[in-house]
Formats: structure tokens, sequence, C-alpha cells
């Protein structure tokens, strides 16, 4: 089952951006990735993810109190990354935020940034202990997060 799962994710897109420029990824920006437009470029169904962008897309998470890319104690080649290269990654590619998941919390998500990255929790099997929210986007572009 497993293997069927992964099998499954290695053809699901590495990251999206909505209707009102907000990037969505799972894990976080990328040390090494200049434009968006290039995750097009990067290889496709990695059961095993081996590609450094790859892995860190999935892997990467914020980090409030630093300016740039850290290592992580998630593992080798996983970074956690800062309010400078976050700010200079959203004007570079001119975008207004991004929406990530991957990382829990009590109530289900957290804001970094001055709220232009969110990052949701959503998975209802995961705890008892972490409340289950999803994101919608409204017409005007607002975030809303909603308990389920």
């Amino acid at each position: 089952m497993f293997r069927l799962y992964n099998h499954a994710f290695s053809h699901l897109p590495l990251a999206a951006i909505t209707w009102n420029k907000i990037f969505c990824v799972h894990g976080g920006i990328p040390e090494g990735l200049e434009e968006i437009s290039d995750i097009n470029l990067l290889p496709t169904n990695q059961e095993e993810i081996s590609d450094p962008i790859t892995k860190q897309l999935v892997w990467n998470d914020p980090k409030e109190n630093s300016k740039n890319f850290k290592q992580s104690s998630r593992g080798p080649g996983i970074k956690k990354f800062g309010r400078e290269v976050f700010e200079d990654f959203i004007e570079r590619n001119q975008i207004n935020g991004i929406i990530r998941s991957h990382e829990k919390f009590k109530n289900g998500y957290k804001s970094y940034f001055n709220e232009k990255l969110i990052s949701i929790f959503s998975s209802k099997s995961y705890s008892k202990k972490v409340l289950t929210v999803i994101g919608v986007i409204n017409s005007d572009g607002r975030v809303d997060v909603i308990p389920i």
C-alpha cells in the first residue's frame, strides 16, 4: 500500500499558483530556485526524491527569526528559510504570498512573515491534540482558516 501511495503522489504537481498569485507548496521555498517557472524543468515522477530542489520544495520550513537559509534538523539537504530570502522570493516571482502545509500546530495553522506565509495542517487523523483546519481563498484574495 505504501508503494501505491508513493506512486500516486509522484504524479502530483510539486506546486501551484492560484488565480490571485499565491504560491502553494507542501514544504517551502528552496535554495537555488530563482524562478517559479523553473519547477517545470525539475525531474518528474520521483518516487524517491533525489533532486535537491524538489526535496526542499517538499521538506523546507520557514524560520521567523532568521534571515537566510540554514540547515534543518530534518536531515541532509533540507533547509529552514528566513524572512529575507522569503521576501526576495515573493518579490522576484511577483507573487502575493505562500500557502504551505507540512508542520503541525496545536490550533491547526500558523502565520509567518507578516502573514504573507500561512502554514495549514489539515491531517484529520494525525493527533487528537492538534486542531484540523482547511484554508479557503475568498474572492477578495484573503485566506480564511476554518476548523473541520
